[in-house]
């Protein structure tokens, strides 16, 4: 359990923990306990950001609206670390990143961005009554997908990748055990009506009499015909080679947005977890979608994973040093 400052004698390092999140701040609590069993941790409250002990270092873990970027982060830079950065509108907006990856692009024609970015475009709207009226002239996106969009698991059911990454100024950092989220439904192109099919957000199926959880979150390595005979999706040497398109595209992406400073600045005593979506089609062709704030993640892949992301990112913090790399971390540049 978190404690209050009051209850405890200036410690050497310290953490605050507000994440909103029952279940995910639960699991970073425990992360901190194991890897770093001599921190003190309180739970965030308006108090608890405005203290400061002399001989302390100080880890916020919080919501990014709690975080307190100018008044304490940037005049803290040795004294205090941050779970988020300022600006990364380039990274999890939509449209700013599309806008830089053309941007990239018309500089870098041989980029790997250029095969994986599904086309997007963009649409001037002066008025939101305007939209519906927007939307009607692009089917051709739809028809685009639909052509493309075979499955590559025998049962014809659509799934994403939902890789994590860990960022620190600016050092990018692949999590290896990414998850990949089934449909509910068998893929049907032309049932335009079943959502079932087509998305596979997890919390539009959990109402469902079908739905199982492990049928639905699998790891993607447990995907292979290697481990499951042929019960498995598709080969190791697949899955070997769509990861490491997933690394090319992620490094080309990150290098698209690193130079424009006003939709994305890395911060010296900041670090941030990422997730990406990532489609494949029947050829093995990752594509990737989106990205997100945060991760995503079954308790056991969550869990190492924060406790690689503390041993990665905070304990060189805490100890003014670079940590030697652990050989049992999932993380990988």
């Amino acid at each position: 359990m978190s404690i209050e400052p009051s209850q405890v004698e200036t410690p050497k390092n310290i953490a605050i923990i507000g994440i909103q999140d029952e279940y995910t701040r639960k699991i970073i609590i425990n992360s901190f306990k194991k890897i770093l069993p001599d921190l003190q941790i309180f739970k965030f409250s308006k108090t608890t950001t405005t203290f400061t002990f002399t001989t302390a270092k100080i880890i916020h873990w919080l919501e990014y609206e709690d975080i307190d970027f100018f008044n304490r982060t940037l005049l803290n830079k040795h004294s205090l670390l941050i779970n988020s950065y300022c600006i990364r509108k380039g990274l999890i907006r939509k449209a700013n990143f599309n806008f830089n990856i053309r941007k990239y692009l018309s500089k870098n024609p041989n980029s790997i961005l250029k095969s994986s970015i599904p086309e997007t475009w963009f649409f001037e709207v002066t008025h939101k009554d305007y939209l519906d009226e927007a939307l009607e002239e692009i089917f051709e996106v739809v028809n685009e997908c639909k052509d493309n969009d075979e499955r590559i698991n025998e049962e014809k059911v659509k799934f994403i990748l939902k890789p994590s990454l860990a960022v620190s100024n600016l050092q990018v950092y692949l999590y290896k055990d990414m998850l990949a989220l089934f449909a509910l439904n068998a893929y049907a192109p032309t049932e335009i009506n079943d959502f079932l099919s087509h998305l596979t957000n997890t919390c539009l199926q959990m109402n469902e009499i079908s739905f199982k959880e492990s049928n639905q979150v699998k790891l993607f390595w447990d995907l292979t015909k290697d481990n499951e005979g042929e019960k498995g999706m598709i080969s190791k040497l697949d899955l070997e080679m769509i990861f490491n398109q997933i690394k090319s595209i992620l490094n080309d992406c990150f290098d698209s947005i690193v130079n424009e400073v006003t939709q994305f600045m890395p911060m010296e005593n900041a670090f941030e977890l990422f997730g990406f979506d990532f489609l494949v089609d029947h050829e093995k062709n990752a594509y990737l979608l989106e990205a997100n704030s945060t991760g995503d993640g079954l308790s056991h892949v969550i869990s190492k994973m924060f406790e690689d992301t503390i041993k990665l990112a905070i304990i060189p913090f805490f100890e003014d040093e670079e940590f030697i790399k652990d050989h049992d971390s999932k993380f990988c540049l």
